[in-house]
């Protein structure tokens, strides 16, 4: 009874084109190799540098190279040896200025207090949505025209 409406559908790679682009430095850090390869390519066709590490022990070695030359980090927080929430503080006491993202499957895990301290600026519940997390980087790093869009 209805007429039949022909709906392009969106492909992945339309939602990629459509998502805010940005630049600067993203220390990526996660205990899976296959999640750091795929969100390292997402993040530098969004025009990112990404420094992609595997484990909280390869990040800090990034971030002891050159602490500066990082824009901003994103931690899973759930890593053998260490949790994200202590690779941020440790991150977070040499550089207090650095924001740094937590990505979690479990909201319970951290308190609000424990993410302050820490220096989290933005939690982000797994599996994380491509689109939420570009739109979370722009907030914290200028786009492609220099400015923030």
């Amino acid at each position: 009874f209805f007429p039949r409406v022909v709906v392009a559908e969106e492909s992945e790679d339309d939602l990629v084109t459509a998502m805010p682009k940005g630049t600067g430095t993203i220390l990526f850090v996660d205990d899976e190799e296959d999640i750091v390869q795929m969100r390292t390519r997402m993040l530098t066709y969004l025009g990112y540098n990404v420094l992609p590490a595997i484990g909280p022990e390869q990040a800090m070695s990034y971030f002891l190279r050159n602490p500066e030359q990082i824009d901003l980090v994103i931690t899973d927080h759930t890593m053998p040896r260490k949790t994200g929430l202590q690779l941020a503080a440790e991150i977070n006491a040499a550089r207090p200025d650095l924001p740094i993202f937590l990505c979690s499957g479990y909201s319970e895990a951290v308190t609000a207090e424990e993410s302050a301290r820490a220096g989290i600026r933005r939690f982000l519940a797994k599996p994380v949505d491509m689109r939420l997390l570009a739109t979370a980087i722009r907030e914290f790093l200028p786009g492609q025209d220099g400015g923030k869009s």
